[in-house]
């Protein structure tokens, strides 16, 4: 027998599995098998447990491995059986189902189409009952979703994918062999978005869900299950299996599934797995370590110049520094200074004066690509004043971070600088964020181009991503070049034969005998594991996009002698490319980052430049960071900032501004000249309205207009090449961080009052007009299932603030006021629509900030957009709205506000905050009567809750629930809709404190359902109780009844009722289709889950660790069961070792607990203590 070579439970030392691949037939089998050998170089082994196994070595970087199952998930070899013992056998991270499947629509799918699921849906548990004499099938299997993971995985390799088919959606799984039209066509009239159907599914989620392991299907399409399944049979079952094993392996060789990955998916709470590193030189050859100062300066200072370097050579001993002059009026390029530089400490003094910023290298050569070149050299730059000369404004943002000296009165300052060894600028600090999405396109682009693009504005981390991604994804070396517009052939082939490590050939070679020579060095050194990396590539392009002849000669010579190793050139504009060389060049945009990554950057930036700023907390830098619009760049810029003043400070909004022109000089510093008069107009036009323009209405403006349609539309692709505006379907959008920029453009050339006056006519034209359009339709059909009113309040959502805003600007106030009376109705409305109806609490919130622009005092509105936030778990926004909201005066308004601090509280786990907001919250009006008697619902649920967890019979316990009941008997009398809402819980307070019976409670809940037949809250009380009671069958109805009507908490109840019932598999199956969606109600779950593994105890044990210091009876309840059910299963000392923990749990605990409650548990200790084997 062969032992796997595989991480098991009993190997820890070997590699574990990351994908386990499950088939069913031969053909499916085979298909693996065969592409294992033939796609990706791996020849399969068997080795062997209960199940036999397939080693397919490692794809994509992750272990992959292969095991067969029988037909169908149920049986002692089917899929949930299998892929049990295979869990326990290899321990995989993911499992992928892939074989043959049946497709339901054959006018629109075809043989061998891919399905992948995004749900499943059991479709064998069904209710049959008969209305009118006729059967009806109700179905009661849940719908389970993928891992998202997974999905993820499988979503973005569908986008490279270019063989067969893929559709992802519904996959119906059931025990039958379905070939019956009828049957089928039964099925979709239940599901009619099935995409198609198969057997072994649900078994897969069954055994995964325990496990929590990642789990999938992939299955090709072989039949239509219409009673034609004979036909060509073989064949297509052929083709299915193997396009879907292929997809499947395919999605896997992309990477991103190894467990043990060197890019693990970022997490927002760990700051480790953010990759951030000092950048490294590239090392030529052996490094010179004596001191090296360029001393850059125009001919007019060349005394000051030499008396400098006398200085320096005289301090610093002669011996131990090499100087070299720049005169910055000669023909030479700085870059032939640098290139060869070997030296560990680098100094560029750039001495500074009215002489020198008239100098032809400074007015044509300076950019910021220049200074950046030299730092990622490690230079030191030091600006040296020698006179009161000041940086004219077209340099200030690149110049503005370096070392400034003033060197008027002597040379001591620079001289100690150079002594002291001290940083000009805060180390440069390279960031490398898990650009998940980037990363995945790269790596497929490797595997099958031979040159890669890099495209994104400056400042985005083009360079960044790659140099992380060279070393740690591919582990190789990068051979930098960095291109500037002075570069030509000569300068570009002694560039790479410099960075390639070799010694310069003579001056005497030509040019094209310099390229020869350096694309044999590049050759040589990518074939020993270098990655040739040309940087800055727009210095070298055409004005259409092309490149220029020097560099694509250079390019197309190392393409023809087969580069081992992709090449790749980051740009700041789009690229144009032929059809013919799509074929071998892949384009990859690199976009601007969320605003939890920049903040990532930003804390390790601060952290690594300064440790006294590493006090500010996230949320000092929240608003800062999202004001730096996902560029690193500007974060990078902050850092210096943030030296002297606080975030608050720099938040506000008179230093953003100025900030992000800064910013966006140093993007638009080196592409301005190449801008006509009709593009800065149309970027000012798009600053100005700020909110997006379409083509169409950028031609109502008369000045862009009169340019004509076909310039216009030239001037868009040319912009949009320059990666300065985005498109989205037909809306055109400035580049955020470009927007005041461009605004104070327009006011310098006196042109913002002619465009601020045409856009404001415009936009005011189309406020009426949508307006006018939705005030049309029927105020009842004015919600979120009208498609028309959703499309129409979208649009007037985009118009109304920029409407409003260019009014004002105009001095058009009387227009500008009409506005909001005339979104009242609409805009306003669309809020509570998408919180009440819809629930879509993002869409609430984006129509709140939009409708807070034209009224920032509208309270109501403010409340709402802080309820959105706090649903989608942004606590930190909500509360931040909240601080507002509680300065105001209005007591209800006060009320409200405590009581949605107290939601948050609740949400967060904080149990006992929660209950000091809920009391401080209920405020009273002068007739005695609350202001807002709802509160007295959410105090009573936190009361009982905290009741629940002390002694049983205490006072204590008592107190509590006899308060609960108080306060909803006083809500009761002025809640119009109590019944309604909170009938369950006063009958559940009523029954805690004593007041009322079991019986007399389902009594009145009986009596409420026949009125209230849809009362999801009743209906779930009513299985509490009767569970209580023992009445488990009855209980189990009600709580089904319950769920059907959308109460999740009756998921709870069922679960309890399978664990008394000693059916431990329902119970996990339930508990997978729970989400949790507070602290309390995954501890909740997680409690019940340990106690359904009643055979898993080391795993149980796990689950409960996180809560083993709660004085919870619950959880002390599930801690000493757990015990027990092991000493069950074990004899000797191991099973006294299990009671002896179990005793002392209780006796630690004893004072938190319902003794009654107990009683079952401390007999089933006794009788284990009196038996000599297990039962």
């Amino acid at each position: 027998m062969s032992t796997p070579n595989f991480k098991t439970s009993d190997n820890a030392d070997n590699e574990a599995v990351d994908v386990l691949l499950v088939t069913v037939t031969k053909i499916e089998a085979r298909a693996v098998l065969a592409l294992t050998e033939s796609q990706y170089g791996c020849v399969p082994t068997q080795f062997y447990n209960q199940k036999t196994y397939y080693d397919l070595g490692k794809i994509g970087g992750a272990r992959v491995a292969m095991v067969r199952s029988e037909m169908g998930a149920g049986g002692t070899a089917g899929s949930q059986a299998t892929i049990t013992a295979a869990i326990r056998d290899l321990s995989p991270s993911s499992i992928i189902m892939v074989g043959i499947a049946f497709g339901v629509h054959q006018e629109k799918q075809e043989i061998g189409e891919v399905l992948v699921s995004q749900h499943i849906q059991e479709y064998d548990l069904q209710k049959i009952e008969t209305q009118n004499q006729d059967v009806h099938i109700i179905p009661r299997g849940e719908r389970i979703q993928s891992a998202t993971k997974l999905l993820d995985r499988f979503r973005d390799g569908e986008l490279y994918w270019r063989d067969s088919e893929v559709t992802f959606g519904l996959l119906l799984s059931g025990s039958k062999l379905i070939d019956n039209l009828n049957f089928r066509d039964k099925l979709l009239d239940i599901w009619p978005e099935a995409i198609g159907g198969e057997m072994e599914g649900f078994g897969v989620y069954t055994a995964a869900s325990i496990s929590k392991t990642d789990w999938i299907i992939v299955k090709g399409i072989c039949d239509w299950a219409d009673g034609n399944k004979k036909d060509d049979k073989t064949q297509r079952q052929q083709l299915a299996a193997k396009n879907a094993a292929a997809f499947a392996m395919f999605v896997i060789s992309r990477g991103g599934l190894a467990r043990s990955s060197p890019l693990p998916e970022l997490n927002y709470s760990e700051l480790d797995q953010v990759k951030v590193q000092s950048a490294q030189p590239e090392i030529i050859d052996k490094p010179i370590s004596k001191k090296s100062v360029i001393i850059a300066y125009a001919d007019e200072d060349t005394l000051q110049a030499l008396n400098l370097s006398e200085e320096i050579e005289k301090s610093l001993n002669k011996s131990s520094v090499d100087i070299e002059f720049f005169e910055l009026n000669s023909n030479f390029q700085l870059k032939n200074y640098i290139s060869l530089n070997n030296h560990t400490d680098k100094w560029f003094l750039f001495l500074m004066s009215k002489n020198s910023i008239n100098s032809y290298w400074f007015k044509l050569e300076l950019r910021s690509e220049t200074l950046l070149d030299l730092e990622q050299r490690k230079y030191h730059i030091v600006i040296a004043q020698l006179d009161n000369t000041s940086f004219p404004d077209t340099v200030e943002s690149i110049l503005q971070e370096r070392r400034k000296i003033s060197l008027q009165d002597n040379n001591d300052k620079i001289i100690d600088l150079l002594q002291s060894n001290t940083n000009t600028r805060a180390d440069k600090i390279e960031f490398f964020v898990n650009r998940g999405h980037e990363l995945d396109q790269l790596e497929l682009a490797i595997t099958r181009s031979r040159i890669i693009y890099l495209t994104g504005v400056p400042g985005i981390g083009k360079a960044s991503l790659l140099r992380a991604a060279v070393r740690s994804r591919f582990h190789r070396d990068l051979i930098q070049i960095n291109l500037s517009p002075g570069h030509d052939l000569e300068l570009l082939a002694r560039e790479a034969i410099a960075e390639t490590g070799n010694v310069q050939p003579s001056e005497l070679f030509s040019d094209n005998e310099l390229m020869k020579i350096s694309v044999n060095k590049v050759l040589e050194r990518v074939a020993q594991g270098g990655v040739l990396f040309i940087n800055n590539a727009q210095h070298a392009m055409t004005t259409e996009g092309s490149l220029r002849k020097y560099l694509q000669g250079f390019i197309n010579a190392l393409v023809a002698q087969e580069i081992a190793f992709p090449i790749i050139i980051s740009s700041t504009r789009r690229t144009e490319i032929s059809p013919e060389e799509a074929k071998y060049i892949d384009i990859i945009r690199i976009d601007r980052l969320s605003d939890e990554f920049m903040n990532l950057i930003v804390r390790h930036w601060i952290t690594s430049s300064n440790q006294m700023l590493s006090s500010y907390s996230d949320s000092d830098l929240k608003t800062l960071v999202e004001q730096l619009e996902g560029f690193p760049l500007a974060a990078r810029m902050i850092i210096g900032y943030l030296m002297f003043e606080n975030p608050k400070r720099l938040a506000q909004v008179r230093f953003i501004s100025r900030f992000q022109r800064k910013v966006a000089e140093y993007i638009v510093s080196n592409i301005l000249s190449q801008l006509n008069d009709l593009d800065q107009t149309i970027l000012q036009a798009l600053a100005i309205f700020s909110s997006g323009m379409s083509t169409r209405q950028l031609l109502t403006i008369k000045s862009i207009a009169g340019k004509g349609t076909e310039n216009v539309q030239d001037s868009i692709e040319k912009l949009m090449s320059l990666m300065l505006i985005n498109q989205s379907v037909d809306v055109i959008e400035l580049q955020p961080l470009l927007i005041s920029y461009f605004s104070d453009k327009a006011l310098h050339q006196n042109t913002y009052e002619t465009l601020a006056l045409e856009l404001a006519d415009f936009s005011w034209k189309e406020v009426k007009r949508i307006s006018e359009d939705m005030a049309v339709i029927p105020k009842k059909d004015r919600n979120a299932g009208n498609k028309d009113y959703l499309r129409l309040s979208k649009k007037l959502l985009k118009i109304a603030e920029p409407a409003h805003r260019l009014l004002l600007t105009t001095r058009q106030n009387t227009k500008a006021n009409q506005i909001p009376f005339r979104l009242r109705g609409h805009l306003r409305e669309m809020v509570l629509v998408m919180y009440q109806q819809a629930k879509d609490y993002k869409a609430c919130a984006e129509f709140a900030q939009e409708w807070l622009k034209i009224d920032p005092t509208d309270s109501e509105i403010l409340l709402y957009q802080a309820r959105a936030f706090r649903q989608l778990r942004d606590y930190h926004k909500a509360t931040e709205i909240l601080d507002k909201l509680e300065r105001q005066p209005s007591k209800l308004l006060k009320s409200k506000v405590f009581r949605e601090r107290g939601m948050i509280s609740d949400a967060q786990g904080n149990m006992e905050e929660a209950i000091h907001f809920f009391r401080n919250g209920r405020i009273k009006r002068w007739d005695g009567r609350l202001y807002y008697p709802q509160i007295n619902a959410n105090l009573a649920v936190l009361l009982m809750a905290e009741a629940d967890q002390r002694t049983g019979n205490s006072k204590d316990r008592s107190k509590r629930y006899a308060e609960a009941v108080e306060l909803l008997s006083e809500a009761r009398e002025f809640i119009p809709l109590f019944e309604e809402n909170y009938l369950d819980l006063y009958i559940n307070a009523q029954l805690r404190s004593g007041d009322i019976s079991e019986q007399r409670a389902l009594d009145i809940i009986n009596e409420a359902l026949a009125l209230q037949a849809d009362n999801s809250k009743l209906y779930f009380r009513a299985a509490e109780i009767l569970a209580d009671l023992q009445r488990l069958d009855e209980a189990l109805v009600y709580a089904e009844e319950a769920r059907i009507r959308g109460d999740k908490r009756s998921i709870l109840t069922m679960v309890n009722i399978f664990l008394t019932k000693s059916q431990f598999q329902d119970a996990l199956d339930l508990l997978a289709t729970l989400t949790p969606e507070s602290p309390r109600e995954q501890m909740i779950s997680d409690v019940l889950r340990a106690r359904a593994l009643k055979h898993n105890p080391k795993y149980a044990r796990e689950l409960l660790q996180p809560y083993e210091d709660l004085r919870n009876s619950f959880v002390i309840y599930a801690r000493i069961q757990i015990e027990l059910n092991a000493a069950e299963n074990e004899q000797g000392t191991a099973r006294q070792e299990c009671i002896a923990v179990a005793e002392q749990i209780l006796r630690e605990n004893q004072q938190f607990y319902d003794r009654k409650l107990f009683k079952p548990l401390v007999e089933q200790m006794q009788r284990l203590q009196n038996l000599g084997s297990p039962t």
